[in-house]
C-alpha cells in the first residue's frame, strides 16, 4: 500500500491522488470528489461509443490521413463542423476569426494573448483554478470579484467597479465560465446579460479596448433545461461596439466526453469586417507560435459524424443518459443540503457544485480533516468546496454530505 498522500493547498492534484488511494484503501467506503470527468457509479469513465468507434475507424481504414498534419488553425471541414454547435443559425462569416485550438484551456490562452497581453482581466470567483496562471503568464493583471451578489444573480455591480480603474484607451478583458459554471452551475440569466452588456458598452464608448470571453464548456449537460450559445449569449450581445470583441470556445473534451482529445475551436466575432480579418492573422500567429496544428484524427472524427445524419443522432442519444445521470445526481445533491443543512450557490448545470462553509471554517482544514473520513475533496476557494456531481454516485450525495458537516463540525470546534 502506498503511503498517504499529503494535503497541503487542497487543489485538485491533491485531490486526484488521495482518490487513487482511498480506492485501494477502503474501496466501499471511499468518496471521490476531484476530477471533471463524468464517472459511472463504478468509477469508470464514460463516453461516447460512436465517437470512440468512428476514431478506431480511421485509424484502421485511412492511417495516413490520421497521422497526416492538419492545417494550421484547423481543417476547413472540422471547422465548418464545429460551427454548427456555436452558430447553428445564420450569421455573418465576415464578422468571425475561427481556429482549431487545443481544448478550451487553449482558446482562452489564444484569446488572453490576441486581445489582452499585459492588460487587466476580470474573472468572477469560484473560478477554475488555472485562469490566473494564464493572466500571469502573459503578464496580465489578475481581478477577481464575487460571481454572485446578495441577490444570487451575476455580481455586474463589482465588475463594473472593477472596470473603473481601467485607465481610458486601457485593454481589459472579462471572462466568464456560463452556462453551467465551474465550480458552481450558475449560468447567467437573460437579465444578467443586458445588464453586462449595459455596463461593458457604458465602459467601451468611454474609449476602453474590451474582451468578453466565453468559456462555455458544460453548455450540454444542462440539469434543468437545454442552453444555446447562440440564442443566449450571441444574439443578446448584438450588434456589438466598436471597442469590444466576443470570444467563444467550443470543446470536444465535454461536448463528446473526449477529454485528453485536446481538440476545440475558437470563435472571434468583431463588429466590422476588417476587424474580424485582423483579428484572424493575429490568431494565426499566435496558434503557430505554441501549439501549431492540433490533432487530425479528432477533427475528422467530427467532420464525419456532421456528415451522417444517423451517426449525429446516435451521438447525441449516448450524450442524453449521461446528461440524465447528471441530473439526477444534483437532485440527490439539493436534497442531501436540505437534510445535512449545508449551504451551496445556485446551480443549474454542467459538473460541479459548491459547499458554502460557514465564517471561520477554512476549506483546506475541511479538506484534510475529510481525507480522514475516506473523501477526498477539492477546496475551490479559501471559504468553498467543489463538489464534483460528475463523479461521486447518487447513493453516495448523502453519506458526502454527512461527511462534510461533521468535519465542519470538527473544524469549527477546534478538534
Amino acid at each position: 500500500m502506498a503511503d498517504t498522500p499529503v494535503i497541503h493547498t487542497g487543489g485538485i492534484t491533491e485531490a486526484i491522488a488521495m482518490g487513487e488511494y482511498l480506492r485501494q484503501r477502503c474501496p466501499s467506503e471511499a468518496i471521490v470528489s476531484a476530477v471533471g470527468e463524468v464517472v459511472d457509479d463504478h468509477g469508470v469513465r464514460a463516453y461516447l461509443p460512436t465517437f470512440v468507434e468512428e476514431a478506431a475507424r480511421i485509424y484502421r481504414d485511412h492511417p495516413d490521413q490520421a497521422i497526416a498534419y492538419a492545417d494550421i488553425g484547423g481543417r476547413p471541414g472540422y471547422l465548418e463542423a464545429s460551427t454548427r454547435y456555436i452558430l447553428p443559425g445564420e450569421f455573418a462569416k465576415d464578422h468571425v476569426a475561427w481556429g482549431a485550438v487545443a481544448g478550451l484551456a487553449s482558446a482562452i490562452y489564444t484569446t488572453l494573448q490576441v486581445l489582452a497581453k499585459g492588460g487587466d482581466v476580470f474573472v468572477p470567483e469560484p473560478c477554475w483554478p488555472h485562469y490566473a496562471g494564464m493572466i500571469e503568464d502573459l503578464e496580465g493583471h489578475y481581478h477577481g470579484f464575487p460571481l454572485l451578489n446578495s441577490q444570487q444573480t451575476f455580481n455586474v455591480e463589482a465588475l463594473a467597479h472593477g472596470l473603473q480603474q481601467v485607465p481610458y484607451a486601457g485593454t481589459a478583458a472579462i471572462i466568464l465560465n456560463t452556462p453551467c459554471h465551474n465550480p458552481t452551475g450558475y449560468s447567467l440569466t437573460p437579465e444578467d446579460f443586458q445588464r453586462l452588456k449595459e455596463v461593458v458598452w457604458r465602459h467601451a464608448e468611454n474609449g476602453k479596448s474590451l474582451c468578453l470571453v466565453i468559456d462555455p464548456a458544460y453548455v450540454d449537460f444542462s440539469w434543468k433545461h437545454p442552453h444555446s450559445i447562440q440564442r443566449d449569449i450571441i444574439t443578446p450581445l448584438l450588434p456589438l461596439h466598436a471597442r469590444v470583441t466576443l470570444a467563444i470556445g467550443w470543446t470536444i473534451s465535454k461536448t463528446f466526453l473526449a477529454y485528453g482529445q485536446r481538440l476545440g475551436t475558437l470563435f472571434m466575432l468583431a463588429s466590422t469586417p476588417p476587424q474580424a480579418t485582423a483579428l484572424q492573422e493575429r490568431m494565426y500567429r499566435a496558434t503557430m507560435a505554441t501549439y501549431s496544428q492540433c490533432s487530425s484524427v479528432p477533427q475528422l472524427v467530427i467532420e464525419r459524424l456532421h456528415a451522417d445524419p444517423q451517426k449525429l443522432r446516435q451521438i447525441q442519444a449516448e450524450r442524453e443518459p449521461v446528461r440524465a445521470m447528471l441530473a439526477r445526481r444534483n437532485a440527490a445533491f439539493e436534497s442531501a443540503l436540505l437534510q445535512t443543512g449545508l449551504q451551496s450557490l445556485p446551480g443549474d448545470g454542467g459538473f460541479f457544485r459548491t459547499v458554502e462553509l460557514p465564517a471561520g471554517v477554512k476549506a483546506l482544514d475541511v479538506v484534510q480533516r475529510l481525507a480522514e473520513k475516506q473523501v477526498a475533496m477539492v477546496a475551490a476557494s479559501d471559504h468553498q468546496l467543489r463538489i464534483a456531481v460528475c463523479s461521486v454516485p447518487e447513493a453516495k450525495m448523502l453519506p458526502m454530505c454527512q461527511r462534510i458537516r461533521e468535519a465542519v463540525r470538527e473544524v469549527a470546534g477546534g478538534r
